[in-house]
């Protein structure tokens, strides 16, 4: 999922404060601090985040912001088991299982949990799961947009009989749908607020469901405020899995990193969930904190626009490849990151351990001799070659402009003319989205799903039914055959042959195609008040928080 991208959207219900916010909250970091009046502190949680919540309609968004509070207000039918990534535990489902009977074409059959209600009251069925699920499928009614939409491409009718529902599918990929569907965009809305929106506008339905963001999660949205950063969460006192000991939760943006940290490390608040890494030390040293880190599923790369006007040429591409170093941007992160060889998290069996490159050699200076080479017959000449990435760091990219220009430094040692641009994060990630936009893109991806399929298939192939580029595909190119090998890969069960066909597409792409350079896998890290118990992480680095409790 690019799980990364602020929508860019003329939505101005959003920046109305709802009434439990108050008017005198100053901006993140400009005036005074933000005046949060705290209610007994056993039983809250403050929140220190990077990221800004702006969009609470689960259909409609991308960004890692809105994704934090998503999943404590919002649940899934099924969800990743955040002690073992390879097994799926009921949510709003009891049970489920694939109907593999026809083998081309199956079914996934869930029975909907008794006893579960939305946050109005409204039960929790089988016809009120479809109405959720037909949106982000198929647009009905329509989201301001789907980012996550070619994820559900499979779907072709949703059956719901009581608190029975079946998803009826196009193809054999049963194992990759159940596990797109423990993804946060197939979160359940109330249909009563679905049902409010069946004349608006896309823009205006997902401003009407942000401003009304109801779930059945353990906690209730009371107030946000983009304008702010602040957003309010109070608890679910009727939550089916019981109500949580936290009453009420507070995420508050602060941007600056110092900032961040010395109010955390100062016991201000409960929870900081961005800590700078050459800090972590300092956390792990301290008698009253806690820190909770380790490496999760994300990759960090350098994508090559394969449409762009200036990196057409395959061997300039290939000269690239050949020319990065990543010890030394190793260093960047004090230790919290290391190589990767995939564009799969090395987490992964399925991921490789060494380049698969033809012509590597692990003599940098001879490779880099090569690239040389590839970089004079690609007969770019003096041309200006520019790396964008994100202004805001990011949990795979802790130093955006220090590591950027680590690589400029790195392509200009084979003769390559490299700027570096940094572009703030809402309009950055759209526009990796175009062909003629970055030539150069220092971006990564973190899990959705925990399956390596929600890696090949966002950011290497093409949307089944357009045959364009996937969305989140910065490379802007696709190979027929390495798309083969990822359906393949979709509709096998046996382990060791899904590995060998990620392993031959993995080696398609880097040989053939030259769309990227697999950079690093990293740590991401949570620090706590050892007062705080219960905080639950998963191996896509979410946290939730309803068995939380105080000390």
């Amino acid at each position: 999922m690019q799980r990364f991208a602020l929508l860019a959207l003329a939505l101005p219900l959003f920046l109305l404060a709802l009434s439990a916010c108050g008017g005198s909250d100053e901006g993140e970091n400009g005036g005074d601090e933000p005046k949060l009046v705290k209610i007994d502190q056993s039983k809250q949680i403050h929140i220190l985040t990077a990221d800004k919540v702006a969009i609470l309609d689960p259909h409609a968004t991308s960004d890692g912001g809105d994704t934090k509070v998503i999943i404590q207000v919002y649940e899934t039918l099924v969800r990743v088991d955040p002690h073992d990534v390879t097994k799926l535990v009921g949510v709003l489902a009891e049970t489920h299982s694939i109907d593999t009977s026809n083998p081309e074409q199956h079914s996934l059959v869930f029975k909907i949990r008794e006893g579960a209600s939305f946050h109005d009251d409204t039960k929790v069925d089988a016809a009120a799961v479809k109405k959720s699920l037909e949106r982000i499928a198929f647009g009905t009614p329509e989201p301001s947009a789907r980012p996550y939409g070619d994820e559900y491409a499979s779907i072709s009718e949703i059956v719901a009989d009581d608190m029975t529902l079946t998803i009826k599918l196009k193809d054999a990929s049963g194992q990759i749908t159940l596990r797109n569907l423990t993804m946060f965009p197939a979160s359940i809305i109330s249909p009563k607020v679905i049902d409010a929106t069946a004349e608006m506008s896309g823009p205006e339905a997902t401003a009407h469901i942000s401003n009304n963001p109801i779930g059945s999660g353990p906690f209730k949205v009371e107030s946000f405020d983009s304008s702010t950063g602040i957003t309010r969460l109070a608890a679910n006192a009727k939550y089916w899995g019981g109500a949580p000991k936290i009453e009420s939760v507070i995420y508050e943006q602060v941007s600056d990193n110092v900032v961040r940290f010395e109010r955390f490390s100062k016991g201000d608040v409960e929870l900081c969930d961005e800590l700078p890494r050459q800090r972590w030390p300092e956390v792990e040293s301290n008698k009253n904190l806690d820190l909770h880190a380790e490496f999760v599923l994300n990759v960090c790369y350098l994508g090559m626009n394969a449409k762009h006007e200036k990196m057409q040429n395959i061997d300039l591409r290939h000269a690239i490849q050949l020319a990065i170093e990543r010890e030394p941007l190793e260093a960047l992160y004090h230790g919290t990151a290391r190589k990767a060889w995939s564009i799969l998290s090395p987490k992964f069996p399925q991921s490789l351990d060494a380049s698969p490159l033809q012509d590597w050699n692990n003599d940098v200076a001879k490779r880099r001799e090569r690239a040389k080479q590839l970089v004079a017959s690609s007969g770019i000449g003096d041309t200006e070659l520019k790396i964008y990435f994100p202004k805001n760091e990011r949990p795979y990219l802790p130093q955006p402009t220090a590591i950027a220009d680590k690589l400029r430094q790195q392509l200009r040692s084979i003769g390559l003319n490299v700027s570096i641009q940094s572009v703030e994060n809402g309009e950055f990630f759209p526009n990796t989205k175009q062909d003629d936009k970055y030539e150069l893109i220092l971006i990564g991806w973190m899990s959705d799903n925990g399956d390596p399929d929600n890696f090949y298939s966002p950011l290497t192939s093409s949307n089944p039914e357009t045959g364009l580029p996937s969305g989140n595909n910065v490379a802007r190119i696709f190979d027929p055959q390495v798309d083969m090998l990822l359906i393949k890969a979709q509709t096998e069960f046996n382990p060791e042959v899904r590995k060998n066909l990620y392993r031959s597409a993995e080696s398609l792409l880097q040989n053939n195609v030259r769309g990227y350079v697999p950079l690093l896998n990293a740590q991401q890290a949570i620090g706590t008040v050892k007062r705080l118990s219960g905080l639950e992480v998963d191996a896509m680095g979410n946290y939730r928080l309803y068995k939380c409790e105080m000390k």
